[in-house]
């Protein structure tokens, strides 16, 4: 009897965890399908996914039609836009909860340990040399990204090898360097004029605007294998958030894993970052909205993660159209002011949570 009672409350235990992440999935749908209607033409929800769904099926209209017009502003104007929010929500919250499984620090995030900050200065360094957003160039933006923000991914790995570095310890020196990056990127924008300046600031302050479908495979192939790899880990990552002494002490390579670990990160968070600049908030609030409603188990919170960021960057890239419509705020002006304040609140109301765990 009691082997049946056991049974029946982990099946509800993971029923919860289960139904938390598909009613994710849902609002992600929805939020797709709203972000769709936001200015241009009056078309309907439903309409959006009808439109869509024949897009993908091949269905072809006449030119000049209003089909024809309501596929291409859906389909063309519209969808990259709300790919990349997804693509992007979802990384940057999968980076944040490998960052604080790693760390064991529930402040840990690619903002906050310098690494968005260094991607971010890569990206407004290759502007400032002559690279533009479109075309094959971005390449180069996006190599820039990745090596900078390798900087503070190598330190951290440097001096957990070297030192016995606390966790907090190293959210410090995230949080210095972040500073310093900042100091660079605006000694480089002092100097720009015009255009430059112009896109470069984007990059700072962080924009979805502009996107394209070419410009979307980068992001989509090295995101989705990245987010892939942490659920592949997330046995590994749920053994580090004991602590390195304990994790060593179960046999895991600690030193080698937080090496990987923190080299697919870089390139996760350089491939968001050349195309959207700095996020922030993303990676910290939803994995711990995550872990307040299901748990710490990361097999559950990475794809819960992935979900609920998506999520929220959609919802937040929607207001920022309409917040002073017809005119558009910068992405990650409205995530800050949304970010701030429900973390404080998720501090003050849950100051018994004990941070992660």
């Amino acid at each position: 009897m009691k082997e049946d009672e056991f049974d029946d409350g982990y099946l509800r235990f993971i029923r919860h965890k289960v139904t938390f992440i598909l009613a994710a999935v849902a609002v992600v749908v929805l939020a797709a399908g709203v972000s769709c209607l936001v200015d241009g033409r009056p078309i309907g929800v439903l309409d959006v996914y009808r439109i869509i769904i024949d897009h993908i099926l091949g269905t072809e209209y006449e030119f000049a039609t209003p089909e024809y017009w309501d596929d291409f502003v859906v389909c063309q104007m519209r969808l990259p836009r709300v790919v990349l929010a997804i693509v992007a929500g979802a990384a940057l919250s999968t980076c944040g909860v490998a960052m604080q499984s790693m760390m064991s620090n529930p402040l840990a995030d690619p903002y906050t340990t310098g690494m968005s900050s260094g991607a971010c200065l890569g990206a407004v360094i290759a502007i400032a040399m002559g690279f533009a957003f479109t075309g094959p160039s971005v390449y180069g933006i996006m190599g820039m990204s990745f090596l900078m923000s390798l900087v503070p991914a190598l330190i951290i790995i440097l001096l957990s090898r070297i030192v016995r570095t606390s966790p907090a310890t190293l959210i410090l020196l995230g949080t210095i360097m972040s500073y310093l990056f900042g100091a660079v990127n605006t000694l480089i924008l002092v100097n720009q004029e015009g255009e430059t300046l112009s896109a470069a600031y984007l990059w700072t302050v962080g924009s979805l605007d502009n996107v394209i479908w070419s410009d979307l495979w980068i992001p989509v192939v090295l995101s989705t294998a990245g987010c892939a790899a942490m659920i592949f880990m997330s046995g590994k990552l749920n053994v580090m958030m004991m602590g390195d002494d304990q994790a060593r002490s179960m046999g895991l390579d600690v030193d080698n894993f937080r090496t990987v670990l923190l080299l697919v990160m870089s390139l996760m968070i350089a491939s968001i970052i050349s195309f959207t600049g700095i996020l922030g908030f993303i990676g910290l609030v939803a994995p711990h909205m995550v872990r307040m409603a299901i748990g710490s188990d990361n097999k559950f919170v990475i794809p819960a993660s992935m979900a609920l960021g998506a999520a929220l960057l959609l919802v937040t890239d929607t207001l920022a159209r309409l917040v002073i419509y017809p005119y558009e705020l910068p992405v990650g002006v409205i995530l800050m002011f949304i970010g701030g304040p429900l973390f404080l609140y998720v501090v003050v109301k849950h100051n018994g949570y004990g941070g992660m765990y």
